[in-house]
């Protein structure tokens, strides 16, 4: 006695043996919404980074500058010094710095223009930073 495990009917076949319609298409515009994608990510990571990096040593500057009760043109002074070591277009309008009574409070407001040959995305970052007295 033979086993069988059914008969092959050639209708519910995976493979086909001509390509399906508009599969190349497809895969162009597949490719082409990837790249797009990819040269977005790229452009604007950088960015990303650096402001992240500029919140953490935000945190370092007032922690620092509080302790040594440098006045608050002094404070502003550095957070402009880290951003443009960062490579990010902050100047002293962007900073915002009040205090009193050994609190300190920093807030930088600045924006990004990010070029992407047929659109220019401007995005806005806000960071700050506050130090209570102990």
């Amino acid at each position: 006695m033979q086993y069988t495990c059914g008969t092959f009917d050639p209708k519910f076949s995976v493979w086909r043996s001509e390509p399906a319609r508009g599969g190349s298409v497809r895969l162009v515009l597949g490719v082409a919404a990837f790249s797009v994608l990819v040269f977005i990510i790229v452009r604007s990571v950088p960015f990303l980074v650096a402001d992240f990096q500029l919140g953490m040593q935000l945190e370092d500057v007032v922690a620092h500058d509080s302790a040594a009760r440098a006045p608050n043109e002094v404070i502003r002074a550095n957070v402009v010094r880290c951003a443009e070591n960062l490579g990010l277009p902050v100047t002293a309008d962007n900073v915002t710095v009040t205090g009193g009574g050994g609190y300190v409070s920093v807030k930088v407001d600045y924006t990004v223009e990010v070029d992407l040959k047929v659109y220019t995305w401007v995005i806005y970052f806000s960071d700050s930073s506050n130090l209570h007295p102990v």
